[in-house]
């Protein structure tokens, strides 16, 4: 929908409010989960070193997922992209509630980071690609607020669910929000995409970042423990190849 006039149609707000929503509750199982380590280190007989991935692999997840975020908008229209997100978030939160396994648990997560790194930015494409000029300001700070409420709430929620019924139900319980989102966002999500076939995704340089992340991180893991190996010097001579790839031209 073009910016053709200063008015905001309610189409593109209540595609707003349904792709803010689904945002809003990928950041707040990630902020939930944190509050829960100790009954999931009970659980499932894990250190803190461990248990940590949960936050770690899932927001390294999003980070990734967000930088392909222009080959997706290049390649998909919006409504698509908005359901791929659906479809990943989903899938993270039902494998997720039925997991009895910690490595269930993780992959559950990770999935979950792929629909909340697709669906992050497109919140903010929307705003840009349909919001005429003027109401750009309001509406930005309208996403914004949605997204950074999740952190503050998150703590609350993942303590009072967790201390009365357990980490699934925070799950669970996010499921119906989830939905709702797919109802308000499946109708109104914009359609129109201008297709540029000629984009075409670096899969060498996504290689190497997620190879300079994951090697980093699992360094300054392999610190948590207070001892320095050969290990250790690996991973960061990894990460440190995997940077001078991305960042000298081939």
């Amino acid at each position: 929908m073009a910016k053709t006039d200063q008015t905001v149609s309610p189409q593109i707000i209540w595609a707003i409010v349904g792709t803010g929503i689904l945002a809003f509750t990928g950041i707040l199982t990630e902020a939930s989960m944190n509050v829960t380590f100790p009954d999931l280190m009970k659980q499932f007989n894990i250190s803190l070193s461990v248990v940590q991935w949960l936050t770690t692999a899932y927001l390294l997840m999003v980070s990734l997922v967000m930088t392909t975020s222009a080959f997706l908008k290049a390649k998909f229209n919006p409504r698509q992209i908005f359901i791929i997100a659906i479809v990943a978030f989903l899938i993270g939160d039902i494998v997720a509630i039925m997991s009895h396994s910690f490595a269930l648990l993780l992959v559950g997560r990770v999935i979950q980071g792929i629909g909340t790194g697709v669906i992050t930015p497109l919140v903010f494409n929307i705003i840009l690609e349909n919001v005429p000029m003027a109401h750009i300001g309001k509406y930005m700070g309208f996403g914004t607020m949605i997204l950074s409420l999740a952190p503050a709430f998150g703590p609350i929620f993942g303590g009072v669910v967790a201390y009365y019924l357990g980490w699934r139900e925070i799950f669970l319980l996010v499921l119906p929000v989830a939905f709702a989102s797919l109802v308000i966002s499946i109708k109104t999500v914009p359609t129109e995409h201008i297709k540029n076939d000629a984009f075409r995704f670096d899969y060498v340089s996504f290689a190497m970042l997620a190879i300079a992340f994951t090697s980093f991180l699992w360094a300054l893991s392999q610190l948590e423990h207070g001892h320095v190996s050969g290990m250790l010097f690996g991973l960061l001579i990894c990460c440190c190849l995997s940077i001078c790839r991305l960042l000298i031209p081939s």
